[in-house]
């Protein structure tokens, strides 16, 4: 017999033991009470006897009844309840009458504790877990050995591009749709292994993810058998093609000129060229190579510190209509040779911003509306103010840009007519150059233009 029994059977007869002692000294006395009332007679002695013994008989059964469900069916049946209590919510639904059954009481209630702080525990750690997977910088996806995903969190749902509503019980291949990551994660299930990849995604707008896949070794269906780790690398990658894009345009537009100065010094110094004229000639076209270099450097020292913020802004109060007729004069000589008409439609209004770098961006927009003008043409600045900013307008009745083209045309180096712009001495800076000083003054530049029918160039600034 096991020892839980021994010490049960132990328990049950003490009880039970104790209570027989007690109902036989109650039954003498009864017996005792009766018998010495009745008549000496056979007949009144046998009834007194029969009647005591049915008395005896029920309030005996009537005590182990009673006593048998106060110690052992009572306790029992609040036991049951609190482990079906326990196996349904971690919890004991109440007190029980624990001390008539001494050890399975002792017991249970070390499994009620000991669960209700694993239970917090787990709880605990869940909570962890839901915080740090959804604050990770990393996609994380999960799958089963059948590749049922498992557990998703909301970083790579919004690398993938998937549904709010994506997550667990269905097939990867449903879920994220490429059949390249369903056949690598399908690969490290099969052998346990690490592989790193990177992907373009064609079907997410191009984007350029980094691929961990990690097969982990299972022994059941129901355990995590594969986990995908992305890490979008779309942006970097961008950065790294306009870096190396950069470093083509500069010694493209660095070499163009240097490559004509070198070339007309080696003619003039070997005595090629003797006729005065002539050589003044290849002067004045080193003189223009020369000052385009010097633009060009200038240009870039300007978006250097733009881009890094390296140029701090000097706020005051300008009077846009000001700066805008200062500008016009300054370019009357230009105006004047290609008959331009320019009309300032500017109000007498005031914004705050840095007056040199205004002044910049002007000069650049209105000296692209000059170049890329006709002749006879027309030159017209407005501005009009709303919803807490000004937006100011530069149209021309120029040559126009294709509509491809006028969302670039403010990126670095880009010309939508590379032979034109070089003609007119162009260093492809000046637009990029201004959207950096409108950004940093907290305002947005665009463009609308078609061919042959002008070009219309707008910024805001914030009026607060």
């Amino acid at each position: 017999m096991s020892p839980f029994f021994r010490k049960l059977s132990a328990s049950l007869f003490k009880r039970f033991w104790m209570t027989g002692t007690m109902l036989f000294f109650i039954l003498y006395w009864v017996l005792y009470f009766m018998l010495s009332r009745v008549p000496e007679n056979g007949a009144g002695r046998a009834a007194a006897v029969l009647a005591a013994a049915a008395t005896a008989g029920f309030l005996s059964a009537w005590m182990s009844i009673r006593g048998l469900q106060k110690r052992i069916l009572r306790p029992a049946a609040g036991i049951q309840t609190s482990v079906q209590s326990l196996a349904v919510s971690g919890e004991n639904s109440g007190e029980t009458e624990w001390e008539d059954l001494g050890q399975v009481a002792l017991q249970l209630d070390r499994f009620r504790l000991f669960n209700g702080q694993q239970a917090r525990r787990f709880s605990e750690l869940q909570k962890n877990f839901s915080a740090l997977s959804e604050h990770m910088m990393e996609g994380v996806i999960s799958v089963h050995r059948n590749r049922e995903v498992a557990f998703i969190n909301e970083r790579a749902k919004n690398i993938l591009e998937l549904p709010a509503i994506a997550g667990a019980g269905a097939a990867l291949i449903e879920t994220v749709r490429d059949q390249r990551l369903d056949s690598l994660i399908a690969d490290v299930i099969r052998s346990p292994k690490i592989v790193d990849e990177e992907l373009e995604l064609y079907h997410v707008r191009n984007k350029v993810i980094r691929i961990r896949a990690v097969g982990l070794p299972v022994g059941n269906e129901e355990d995590i058998a594969g986990i995908l780790l992305f890490y979008d690398l779309t942006d970097m990658r961008r950065l790294e093609n306009l870096r190396k894009d950069f470093v083509a345009n500069v010694s493209h537009e660095l070499k163009t000129p240097l490559t004509s100065i070198k070339g007309f010094l080696e003619t003039l110094i070997e005595g090629g060229v003797r006729d005065p004229e002539k050589q003044r000639s290849f002067l004045q076209i080193m003189q223009e190579d020369a000052n385009r270099l010097s633009r060009l450097i200038q240009d870039l020292l300007e978006i250097s510190r733009l881009e890094g913020h390296k140029k701090a802004l000097k706020k005051e109060v300008v009077s846009l209509r000001r700066h805008v007729q200062d500008v016009l004069e300054a370019f009357q000589l230009e105006l004047a040779k290609k008959s331009i008409r320019a009309d300032n439609r500017v109000a007498n209004v005031t914004v705050p911003a840095d007056p040199d770098q205004l002044k910049q961006v002007l000069v650049n927009l209105i000296d692209n509306a000059i170049k890329f003008n006709r002749e006879k043409g027309s030159i017209v600045i407005d501005a009009e103010s709303s919803m807490g900013e000004i937006r100011v307008g530069v149209h021309d009745s120029g040559v126009g840009i294709p509509e491809e083209a006028t969302g670039r045309v403010f990126e670095r180096f880009y010309r939508a007519d590379k032979a034109r712009s070089r003609d007119f001495g162009g260093t492809g800076l000046g637009l990029s150059i201004v959207k950096h000083v409108i950004e940093n003054h907290g305002g947005k530049t665009w463009c609308i233009s078609r061919p042959g029918e002008g070009s219309h160039f707008y910024f805001t600034l914030p009026l607060g």
